[in-house]
């Protein structure tokens, strides 16, 4: 039995499908559970000890990342992003060369071609 719709209206789907609004709360709602344990965890483990490093408060982790990512190195003036950012070409330049094996190499070794076939010789 085909279940007809007025027109201008879409089929019903049953109760297997959620309606389209709820699929992003859905889709993000196993990032909000665990955004909020370790919210959680973090605030009580920060209460008994302050200076406690395994969960960090979201503070605690913005400060570490402006102190070691973007503050400026004091015996190189080079901030660490930006020297990262400009040491690897290949993630800007698609230009990059290929990467070049020598004959005996290990990966060049471990890259050499085997026949899995049912009965081949190894």
């Amino acid at each position: 039995m085909a279940v007809l719709a007025a027109p201008g209206e879409r089929p019903s789907t049953g109760w297997l499908f959620a309606p389209v609004r709820h699929n992003v709360l859905l889709a993000l709602l196993p990032f909000i559970i665990v955004a909020a344990v370790y919210f959680f965890a973090s605030h009580q483990r920060l209460a008994e000890n302050p200076q406690d490093k395994l969960l960090p408060s979201v503070a605690q982790m913005a400060d570490a990342i402006e102190r070691m990512a973007l503050k400026p190195d004091p015996q190189t003036p080079v901030t660490p992003v930006l020297a990262l950012t400009a040491a690897n070409p290949g993630s800007s330049d698609h230009r990059s060369e290929p990467m070049i094996l020598n004959r005996g190499s290990s990966v060049a070794r471990s890259m050499r071609t085997r026949s899995i076939a049912p009965g081949a010789a190894r």
